[in-house]
C-alpha cells in the first residue's frame, strides 16, 4: 500500500513538472512572438546568463529584462517557430527558436532547470 501511495505521488509530481515545462516553452514562443520583454522575465531565475548577439554577460532578473527589451525595440520579432526541446532530466532542459526579424534572423536558446519545484530560465541565448 505504502509503496504504491509513494509511486503515485512521484508519477503525479513527474506529471505536474513536464506541464510546468511544456508551459514555459509555450509561454516563452508567445513572448517572443509579442516582443514583450516582461513576459519572458518573469520566468527568468535571480541570476541569468544572457548572451545578445555575441555579447555575454550575467546579470540580475531585472537587468536582463531592460537589456532584452533593448532587443525587442531594434529587431521587432515578426515570427517565432520552436525547432526542438531537448534534455531527457526534467531538471535541465533546453529549447530552441527560430526567430525572424524584420532586419535578420535569430537562433535562441533556452535552457530552463527546475529549482524548488519552479521551471525558471537560467540562460537565454540570442545568436
Amino acid at each position: 500500500m505504502t509503496r504504491n501511495l509513494i509511486f503515485l505521488a512521484t508519477s503525479f509530481i513527474f506529471l505536474l513538472s513536464s506541464f510546468q515545462i511544456t508551459d514555459i516553452s509555450n509561454n516563452i514562443s508567445q513572448g517572443l512572438k509579442a516582443n514583450n520583454a516582461k513576459a519572458i522575465a518573469k520566468y527568468f531565475s535571480s541570476s541569468i546568463s544572457l548572451s545578445i548577439d555575441k555579447e555575454e554577460q550575467v546579470v540580475t532578473r531585472f537587468q536582463g529584462e531592460l537589456l532584452l527589451a533593448d532587443f525587442f525595440r531594434q529587431y521587432k520579432v515578426t515570427e517565432v517557430k520552436r525547432l526542438t526541446a531537448s534534455g531527457g532530466n526534467q531538471s535541465n532542459r533546453y529549447f530552441i527558436y527560430n526567430v525572424k526579424t524584420a532586419k535578420r534572423n535569430f537562433r535562441v536558446l533556452v535552457k530552463v532547470i527546475e529549482l524548488k519545484g519552479a521551471a525558471s530560465i537560467s540562460e537565454l541565448r540570442i545568436e
